[in-house]
């Protein structure tokens, strides 16, 4: 998927539709998919609860689908500094301070 050779633990799939209802219209921008196998697994290398990583993968797959990417540093960095400030709010630790044998910032 995306031209990237290998497992992936998150797939996030704009695709924003707003319908109309009584109030107002709803808007769906999208899917998140997560592996959980490879969630699992990732928690347990990094040492951190499983719940935690979710909800990390899960505010990142949220970005991109309101329009965040990681693909140059800058924007990488803006995207971090979001995931940082949104899951400090959940009182979940910073998910970047942790990294093992791991690249910087796994590509979603």
């Amino acid at each position: 998927y995306r031209g990237v050779d290998g497992p992936r633990m998150l797939f996030s799939f704009r695709h924003a539709v707003a319908f109309g209802g009584r109030g107002g219209a709803v808007r769906s921008l999208g899917d998140v998919a997560v592996a959980r196998e490879t969630l699992l697994a990732e928690a347990a290398a990094d040492g951190k609860p499983a719940a935690h990583h979710l909800s990390h993968l899960i505010v990142h797959g949220v970005l991109h689908l309101l329009g965040y990417d990681h693909e140059r540093d800058a924007q990488a960095q803006r995207m971090e500094a979001l995931e940082r400030a949104i899951l400090g709010g959940l009182d979940i630790p910073d998910p970047y301070r942790v990294r093992v044998k791991r690249r910087r910032h796994a590509r979603s």
